[in-house]
């Protein structure tokens, strides 16, 4: 039976937000015909209004996160729906067509990730209407979601976790890998390759913005003797793609699904109904950099950008066996399906931690806004840069003990 709806009362060509491709009727037929949600609550109810708020400040620097607003011209009812839509704002002025071309790809395995292995994985993500292509020049890409905002919130980058979340994210860690293991092989393995580099095209960018880092920090004597004695590892290119993209394979560890962006502002936790974040899992967002690769490289980069140094120490001393305590019990209690030990785990996971490590610096820097949107009372500000300072200085110290330690082999190969 058809329904007949109601004549909208807005625009349909007018744009969602200044400065980017799409409209409101765009928007509306997404609605209409791909949120079940909707055409259950509002599907044949006219259109008074449109609205869009960014709400990406500081929670990231690929993409600008729109909240857009929906209001009907026969109710006060209000609905509300997320429209990522990637930007290239944040890269250094000029022609880089590689890095573009590179980001682009980007948004590409975000699109295969939702509309293919998200069913598959069952793991804590956004509803997801509809995605766009990114064609550089000719098409402005863009994902259409679910709202999260009322369940869950992003944490800002200097913020900190606790143990019971850290716990949290290894089972989902867990589950979702039991689950790439239990999975046809054809429907992704060798598919994701291309990700497996991670953010190698932006390293000189991070690399870039140790200075200004520095200039800005209390513990600048303290820092200079790591970089002075890591500056040419950390341009090692051979290094990076070593240690992110081949150690665990000398170690004869299978590669799993990784998310590959594991830092605060793409972790949403739960919220009590006072809006408090709790200790359970919302949703994992933004899987620009899904690929192939080492069942530790998640945990690594999320206990290395989410956790202070304190947090992370102590997580450190149980998260390996947590882990596969926690696979175990997804095997239903069968430790041979695991295919890989602990001690495995154990190397597998230095090696990612020194990808991760050693970069934080650089990383740090892109998330200043956070900061400086979210937050205007000076002295928490200044607490907060001071607390991020101190987790790269934690990261980068526990990086040189295993460098002149257990892993200085790497350190003899690709620095001297």
């Amino acid at each position: 039976m058809e329904v007949t709806v109601i004549e909208d009362g807005v625009d349909l060509a007018k744009k969602i937000i200044f400065g980017h491709s799409f409209n409101i009727g765009w928007l509306l037929k997404s609605l209409r015909e791909n949120d079940l949600a909707y055409k259950k609550l509002h599907g044949n109810r006219g259109v008074k209004n449109v609205t869009a708020s960014n709400v990406s400040a500081g929670k990231g620097f690929l993409s600008t996160v729109l909240r857009c607003t929906v209001t009907f011209v026969d109710t006060l009812d209000i609905y509300t729906t997320i429209l990522k839509i990637p930007v290239m704002e944040i890269f250094p002025k000029g022609d880089n067509e590689k890095l573009k071309l590179s980001f682009i790809d980007c948004h590409k395995s975000e699109c295969d990730f939702y509309n293919k292995l998200a069913p598959i994985l069952d793991i804590p993500v956004p509803k997801v209407y509809k995605t766009v292509e990114w064609i550089l020049d000719k098409q402005e890409g863009c994902v259409h979601m679910e709202d999260l905002t009322l369940r869950g919130k992003c944490l800002v980058f200097y913020e900190n976790i606790n143990l019971t979340q850290v716990k949290c994210m290894i089972r989902h860690l867990a589950h979702m890998h039991k689950n790439v293991f239990s999975a046809d092989p054809n429907i992704w393995k060798g598919e994701y390759l291309k990700r497996s580099k991670g953010l190698f095209d932006a390293l000189d960018m991070f690399n870039a913005s140790v200075d200004g880092f520095l200039e800005k920090c209390n513990h600048k004597q303290d820092f200079l003797p790591m970089i002075t004695k890591y500056h040419k590892l950390c341009r090692n290119t051979d290094f990076y793609l070593y240690t992110f993209q081949q150690a665990h394979k000398d170690l004869k560890m299978p590669s799993v699904i990784v998310h590959g962006d594991m830092h605060p502002g793409n972790i949403m936790w739960s919220l009590d109904e006072n809006g408090d974040v709790q200790n359970d899992l919302a949703a994992l967002v933004d899987w620009h950099l899904m690929h192939e690769g080492s069942p530790m490289s998640d945990l690594a980069q999320f206990l290395v950008l989410c956790c202070d140094g304190i947090v992370r120490r102590q997580a450190e001393t149980f998260a390996i066996e947590y882990y596969f305590k926690c696979l175990v019990k997804e095997f239903g209690g069968d430790a041979s399906k695991v295919p890989y030990t602990i001690e495995q785990l154990k190397k597998a996971y230095n090696y990612a931690y020194l990808t991760r490590a050693l970069y934080i610096i650089g990383v740090m820097e892109y998330f200043v806004p956070g900061i400086e949107a979210h937050i205007t009372d000076e002295s928490i500000k200044a607490a907060f840069y001071e607390s991020g300072a101190l987790r790269s200085l934690h990261a980068l110290q526990d990086a040189d003990k295993l460098l002149q330690g257990e892993l200085n082999d790497l350190f003899v190969k690709f620095s001297l």
